[in-house]
């Protein structure tokens, strides 16, 4: 197995080397090198991971690309450009340098950045007993006044050090600008082809005006890129939030150990999970309005992105078991609704916080905390499904047959419910512990703030913990996680009662 590992290190670093030498050198990593008018351009809350100086825009002038990580963790890529005397922001990107925890056991993926005459790359290494790596190649456009994506990679090593390399080209993903380029999508292959033929022919014209054309942008014409925004929206207004409804019934919930039979009422559930960009508008109306989290949630594994990105069906992952139940109270507000959590048997009193406060490595056990809410059952806000329910509906099929509990994927069944384990883990509501051996109706699991909660879906942890591989969790695949805790594999999907 050593063998094996020091041999995709080794194609890796030589992979890389090839690239230093038709590239050019290692870029520095600090900005001594800059010029003040330069550097001062730059924030001054984080440092300077990466920089190298070329002639971005074919002005004959020095600019310099520059990769800069903020004391958050967040990382940017920023071109600062010379324009006579003096220095300008060009542009900046948010979503092309992966952070320093995405990497896996390697570490830290970020690699280096290069750049020449009109043209910069990004690449990228990681993984664990399995490679990967990824090079995205951007060239400037004198037309558009723009660097946009020309060339995309991505690799994966297998034990034997063999690569299994995609290249694509405009023609597959069309015009891409730094601004908007998200490497996330393209690591998916959410952007990858087919694209609309007009679409090719018109990033064909525009890519390849950049080495046909050779007037210079007037200066008037230049306008530095600003800091990416989010244009607010209501949830009714976004995508991939549908709640479906979920006729009552009896099936048999197993675990594959112990079964029993289980009869659920009617109810209404998430199509999909929780996404990052329903998450960020809840929680940022929340926040101005009297709630606040002790976690921020994330979009994808190891991706912190503050900003969503628009109609987006990536989860919001990283929050506790707190978080999700103060935000589900936040969505029922939002909305009109009852918040459905609260600290008082008569339902007045919605929980608004999931500070730690007294409780940072503890639960907190009185009945009405954050750890153990009286929780409206009959009511009509937005809730964590049951795992009865979250079951229920994910092996559904027609009321008549279910499907199998080690079924690993169950797009869009019978119940209109979308089981995507490779989108994350779903927190529930049940408490874990061994399932009854007797018939039940409407079964939450059993009444111990103690111990830790049910989730369901994400990486089979057995696999991942033994081989470092992200297998898809069967339907029936118990794990669970305490209500204190965050997981960057784990989110929710919400649920409400008829």
């Amino acid at each position: 197995m050593m063998r094996k590992t020091l041999m995709v290190l080794a194609a890796a670093m030589l992979f890389c080397q090839a690239s230093y030498a038709l590239m050019g050198d290692e870029p520095d990593r600090s900005k001594a090198d800059m010029p003040e008018g330069a550097a001062k351009l730059l924030p001054d809350n984080g440092d300077v991971i990466a920089s190298v100086a070329a002639d971005l825009n074919g002005d004959a002038e020095e600019d310099f690309l520059v990769a800069f990580e903020y004391l958050n963790g967040k990382r940017e890529l920023i071109i600062v450009v010379k324009k006579g005397k003096k220095y300008v922001l060009a542009s900046r990107s948010w979503r092309a340098i992966m952070c320093a925890d995405c990497g896996g056991v390697y570490g830290d993926p970020f690699v280096r950045i290069w750049a020449e005459k009109k043209k910069f790359g990004i690449d990228h290494f990681g993984g664990s007993n399995w490679k990967w790596s990824n090079n995205s190649v951007f060239g400037y456009s004198q037309r558009d006044n723009k660097w946009q994506l020309v060339d995309f990679q991505a690799s994966n090593y297998d034990l034997d050090a063999n690569a299994d390399t995609k290249q694509y080209k405009p023609a597959d993903f069309g015009l891409v600008n730094l601004e908007d380029y998200d490497l996330d999508t393209f690591l998916s292959g959410e952007n990858l082809g087919p694209v609309p033929d007009e679409t090719k022919v018109a990033a064909k014209e525009q890519l390849t005006a950049v080495a046909a054309e050779k007037t210079a942008v007037a200066e008037s014409s230049f306008t530095p890129t600003p800091v990416p925004t989010y244009v607010y929206n209501r949830p009714e207004q976004l995508k991939n939030t549908e709640m479906i409804s979920i006729p009552g019934g009896t099936f048999t919930q197993s675990d594959g150990a112990v079964s029993f039979g289980h009869t659920v009422s009617p109810y209404s559930i998430g199509k999909y999970p929780v996404t990052y960009e329903l998450w960020y508008v809840v929680k940022a109306w929340a926040e101005k309005n009297g709630y606040s989290f002790e976690l921020d949630g994330q979009d994808k594994r190891f991706n912190a992105r503050e900003l969503p990105l628009k109609d987006s069906p990536n989860p919001a992952l990283g929050m506790e078991w707190r978080d999700a139940i103060v935000w589900c109270n936040a969505y029922s507000q939002m909305m009109k609704l009852k918040p459905g959590y609260c600290s008082d048997p008569e339902f007045k009193n919605p929980i608004k916080s999931s500070k730690k406060g007294d409780f940072p490595s503890s639960v907190n056990k009185a009945k009405g905390s954050f750890d153990n809410p009286y929780t409206d059952w009959a009511g009509n806000g937005y809730r964590l499904p049951t795992e009865g329910e979250w079951m229920y509906a994910a092996m559904y099929v027609d009321g008549g047959k279910w499907a199998d509990i080690s079924a690993q994927k169950n797009e869009a069944n019978g119940s209109g419910f979308v089981y995507a384990p490779e989108r994350g883990a779903e927190m529930l509501w049940d408490i874990y512990e061994a399932y009854p051996q007797s018939a039940q109706k409407d079964y939450r699991g059993p009444d111990n703030p103690n111990r830790p909660h049910v989730i369901h879906g994400g990486p089979d942890r057995d696999v991942l913990e033994k081989k470092g591989t992200y297998v898809p969790a069967a339907i029936g695949k118990r794990e669970s996680i305490y209500s204190l805790a965050g997981d960057i594999y784990n989110g929710f999907r919400v649920a409400r009662s008829k």
